[in-house]
């Protein structure tokens, strides 16, 4: 998005006229000049004030009265300035000829805001058209017919060839056609197919850029590299055409060739011009040649991802795999180990490498048994470059993604490695503590991802399931989820005394004479186990909303106001209800 230019600012009295004329007068950076900045709205009717600002800027015409924008000599001023300024002046001036007369000839894309009657003269739209080519689509459709007209505007611009009327078929017309593409290649497309089929055209069409300016492979577009897309299939398919192609609008004109044009496709010469040039364009050699160990390592010399179009075998290569990782030049985002062997996918040593090349990201590519190798998993972080640890891991094994202390140092520096996190390490209090833990430098992610979360919904469940535990123990109104702190109080002593209570129970069936393994049933039967295990959950899962509470507030009170701890407990409460 381009960047808003700031109105320059002025520290005179806006109502201090001769003020104003002489601040005006020292503007350097004309174009990011306002009247309004400069003037009070009084002033801006005033004809000396907007005299200044219309010469220095054509475009304050849009911010004066009307009065003065059908003014003559204001006008004229303000086109001079900045042909756009035709736009704001008054309907009369915009059919005068010496006011778009003046316009055209600062810049013919000005012929757009002249009147339908001056769109159609002859004088106005040859103006327009010599000063800019394109301005033909403003002209009449009469004229859009012009021979003359349309050869001028061809020779200024030949994209122009766009905007000639069909009925004319002055794209058939050799003349034209050849002055179009001899200014830019690009107007091949505009030709007629007539033209489209005559090689002597096509091949100056892809030897030009812009301007009549020799195309070179290097510095071709995408809009140049297709040129080749509007010749004819019978040239599309000859040799020259698309070894001109290559040379000028690069490898990658290739895609244009039909693939049942099997001569040019397994012609080695052509591909090995085409992939020198982009090896991407290995892509649509002939299977042959992408089998072809000299024309596969040519093509990943010049773009390692080529390889993802070089046969299985060569996909298998050590050599050509790793030579091919070493051209890799923006590895960020880079998928290159899928391209890979499932053998080399496998290999350790190999992957290990190739982590130094091409960075971590590349382990979602892997084996799953090197997936769940810490050591691997370990230099994928190391070389994870800008991409976050959660990232990395989601793509671990289950086994390590519930690692405590990979886990640990993973998320203090990225907390949405909680959500990637197992159920068990998404519970434990001090990770979880980790996490919301919003310091300066530390990301604010899980904050704003939490409420449209799997793991939020995972916590929702875990509170139904506790509120279901405590209402077979009698003791749901303890669970306060506006207050897990009170909550985590309250379980501690129900753990402590249900504790107290089965060593008690214990010592009496001991006394009894009660076998052990008996004393152990009746311990349970009396429902003692299970209030001690309800209560340690409740310790737990409540130390994991106390710490998310407290990160959240926190977070809140800094003037964020998301409501996402008490939308969290209204959800909550709604789902035990």
């Amino acid at each position: 998005m381009a960047r808003k230019k700031k109105g320059l600012r002025f520290n005179h009295d806006k109502n201090d006229k001769q003020a104003i004329i002489a601040a005006i007068s020292q503007i350097t950076r004309k174009d990011c000049f306002d009247i309004r900045n400069a003037a009070s709205s009084a002033l801006l009717n005033d004809k000396e004030v907007v005299l200044a600002s219309v010469s220095t800027n054509g475009l304050n015409l849009e911010h004066i009265s009307p009065g003065l924008r059908a003014d003559r000599e204001v006008v004229s001023l303000a086109v001079i300035s900045n042909w756009q300024a035709l736009q704001y002046c008054s309907e009369e001036l915009r059919a005068d000829f010496n006011i778009v007369k003046a316009a055209v000839e600062k810049d013919g894309r000005a012929l757009q805001f002249g009147s339908m009657e001056l769109r159609a003269d002859r004088e106005m739209v040859t103006a327009a058209v010599t000063k800019h080519g394109q301005a033909l689509r403003y002209g009449s459709d009469q004229l859009k017919g012009d021979r003359e007209i349309v050869k001028a505007a061809v020779k200024n611009d030949g994209l122009a060839l766009k905007f000639c009327s069909s009925e004319s078929q002055l794209n058939d017309d050799g003349e034209i056609v050849r002055l179009a593409v001899e200014n830019c290649g690009g107007a091949l497309e505009y030709v007629s197919e007539r033209f489209q089929n005559d090689k002597q055209t096509v091949l100056t069409a892809l030897r030009v850029s812009y301007g009549g300016q020799e195309q070179t492979a290097s510095d071709s577009s995408y809009a140049f590299c297709s040129k080749l897309r509007h010749a004819s299939e019978e040239l599309k398919a000859d040799r020259e055409v698309v070894l001109t192609a290559i040379r000028y609008c690069g490898g990658l004109s290739l895609r244009y060739v039909p693939i049942s044009s099997n001569e040019v496709i397994a012609d080695r010469d052509v591909i090995s011009a085409a992939v020198q040039s982009d090896g991407s364009a290995l892509e649509y050699a002939a299977p042959q040649l992408r089998a072809d160990r000299d024309i596969v390592w040519k093509a990943i010399k010049q773009n390692g991802m080529a390889l993802a179009f070089a046969s299985r075998a060569h996909q298998g290569d050590r050599e050509i795999v790793m030579a091919a990782l070493k051209q890799i030049n923006r590895p960020i985002f880079c998928g290159a180990l899928q391209y890979c062997s499932s053998e080399l996918q496998g290999d350790k040593a190999f992957v290990l490498e190739a982590f130094t090349l091409v960075g971590g990201f590349n382990l979602q590519f892997v084996s799953p048994l090197l997936k769940g190798d810490r050591e691997v998993v370990e230099s994928a972080l190391q070389y994870r470059l800008h991409i976050r640890s959660s990232a990395i891991l989601s793509y671990a094994s289950e086994e390590l993604r519930g690692d405590r202390q990979l886990v640990r140092g993973a998320i203090a520096e990225d907390s949405k490695m909680l959500f990637i996190a197992s159920e068990e390490i998404q519970m434990d209090p001090d990770i979880v503590s980790l996490a919301w833990d919003f310091r300066e430098d530390h990301d604010f992610d899980l904050y704003f991802d939490f409420k449209e979360s799997d793991l939020r919904r995972r916590y929702i469940q875990q509170v139904v399931k506790l509120h279901k535990d405590m209402v077979s123990r009698n003791k749901a109104q303890y669970l306060n989820l506006d207050d897990p702190d009170s909550t985590v109080f309250f379980a501690g002593g129900w753990q402590a005394e249900s504790l107290e209570k089965k060593w008690m129970t214990g010592e009496v069936l001991k006394l009894k004479e009660i076998p052990e393994d008996l004393r152990s049933c009746l311990i349970a039967f009396i429902g003692i186990e299970e209030d001690i295990n309800v209560a340690s959950k409740v310790i737990r899962f409540g130390s994991v909303l106390c710490q998310m509470k407290k990160g959240i507030l926190e977070f809140e009170d800094d003037g964020f106001d998301e409501n996402v701890w008490s939308n969290f407990v209204r959800d909550a409460r709604e789902a035990t209800s």
